[in-house]
């Protein structure tokens, strides 16, 4: 998963940064769920 940031990232810098929070709490969502 951090891998996947980390190239989301690099890739598109502001993308990240403006959708960083959205994309952080579908992680927190889909976590538990995967568990």
């Amino acid at each position: 998963m951090e891998v996947s940031l980390a190239l989301r990232r690099e890739k598109h810098p502001q993308f990240f940064v403006t959708a960083r929070t959205t994309i952080l709490a579908d992680d927190e969502l889909l976590i538990p769920l995967k568990a």
